[in-house]
């Protein structure tokens, strides 16, 4: 072992400059890993304290989907992704949902969300597209203390209905609309929820504010009523009660022209036009609408997410598993994940960037074994006849 040794020794010093190469390769390779590797995981948990802390908590809770959600919205950028159109599934059993979570010992805080986009237009045309996050203000500012920053006017309180704006949807309207927003002024927004009619509300601006700790996405969030969110987002107690057609008036869906439809039988026993028609009249024409009213009420109930924040950050993955065994217990169609998939595309980018990262980190290293065995086996062919 001994002659071993020295033999490698004297042929490092013959070869002082291959020596030398080697040995700022292999120096470079282990900085650069050892620094970028450092620089990644800073990244990466600089963002998870941006998400956990300001906007998503250790665990957001939504009704089972195939395709995938974030917070944002429908697609987290993974593969199965909604259609713009699709609607946000809603959380069923809320109340036995939330009082599970809130029973939980790992459990800091707990509050629903609402998340939605509408249509903000002016009367010169211009319109502006807004994401929006219907909230329980007093649970959400409970569980994210000091995130925003007040600019202007005043955030909502419990019972308030209007829409906080971010400083970034601010300018956005300033920018498409020519129109400038400040608190007391009102705006008009709308929406298409899904399937359902076109949805328009008055909504009066309380405030406008900055996150502390500002992010490309998050910046986009602008705050509004529970109430006004569930109109928006098509949240009505029930799309109608199920009911059966006669024989006769299945009939009448039976023509096969615009005349057959019009004549014979259909026009027998209806008033003349020239016959008056009092309020009376046209009111037991149309029946009771109260049982439309009702079902046209928002659901008290419907949220589309919960977001939970945790007493210890480490245990996110086993609380997880506990809350998603509960639902499969109870047969709920609803599902627990981490702050990754509730902040989506911005979730994996980081460790996305880290991946990249070391696969490079990784191919360079493989060249750089090459060159240094190369050049080892020059030297010892070189001192063939010493060896």
């Amino acid at each position: 072992m001994a002659v071993i040794f020295r033999i490698a020794v004297r042929n490092l010093k013959h070869h002082k400059s291959k020596t030398l190469i080697i040995g700022i390769i292999i120096t470079l390779g282990i900085t650069v890993l050892i620094i970028g590797n450092s620089m990644m995981q800073t990244a990466s948990k600089g963002l998870e304290r941006s998400f956990i802390n300001n906007f998503s908590g250790h665990i957001m809770i939504n009704g089972q989907t195939d395709g995938s959600l974030s917070l944002a919205g429908p697609g987290g950028g993974g593969p199965g992704h909604f259609s713009e159109n699709e609607k946000i599934p809603v959380i069923p059993e809320f109340s036995q949902v939330k009082e599970y979570m809130a029973s939980l010992p790992e459990v800091e805080a707990i509050t629903p969300q609402i998340t939605g986009r509408a249509m903000l237009s002016s009367e010169n045309g211009g319109k502006s597209e807004l994401m929006f996050a219907g909230i329980e203000p007093e649970s959400y500012r409970r569980m994210f203390t000091g995130n925003i920053e007040l600019l202007a006017g005043a955030f909502l309180k419990p019972g308030d209905a209007g829409i906080v704006l971010s400083e970034k949807t601010a300018k956005d309207i300033k920018k498409d609309m020519e129109a400038s927003v400040k608190p007391g002024d009102m705006i008009i927004l709308s929406s298409f929820p899904g399937a359902s009619a076109l949805k328009v509300r008055e909504v009066q601006v309380k405030g406008i504010f900055r996150f502390k700790s500002s992010n490309r996405k998050i910046d986009e969030i602008n705050f509004m009523d529970m109430e006004n969110s569930r109109v928006l987002t098509g949240m009505t107690v029930s799309l109608g009660p199920e009911f059966e057609l006669a024989e006769q008036e299945t009939g009448l869906l039976d023509f096969d022209t615009q005349d057959s439809l019009f004549s014979g039988d259909m026009m027998e026993g209806m008033d003349s036009p020239s016959e008056t028609m009092d309020e009376e009249s046209l009111y037991n024409m149309l029946g009771d609408t109260g049982e439309r009213t009702r079902l046209l009420q928002t659901d008290s109930q419907a949220w589309h997410f919960i977001l939970i924040k945790l007493k210890d950050g480490a245990r996110v993955n086993s609380v997880i598993e506990n809350i998603n065994n509960f639902f499969e217990k109870e047969e709920l169609e609803t599902k627990a994940y981490d702050w990754q998939t509730a902040a989506g595309i911005m979730g994996s980018l980081a460790y996305t960037v880290k991946t990249i990262f070391n696969l490079v980190i990784l191919l360079i290293a493989v060249v750089a074994i090459i060159i240094i065995m190369n050049t080892l086996v020059i030297s010892v062919t070189e001192r063939t006849s010493e060896l």
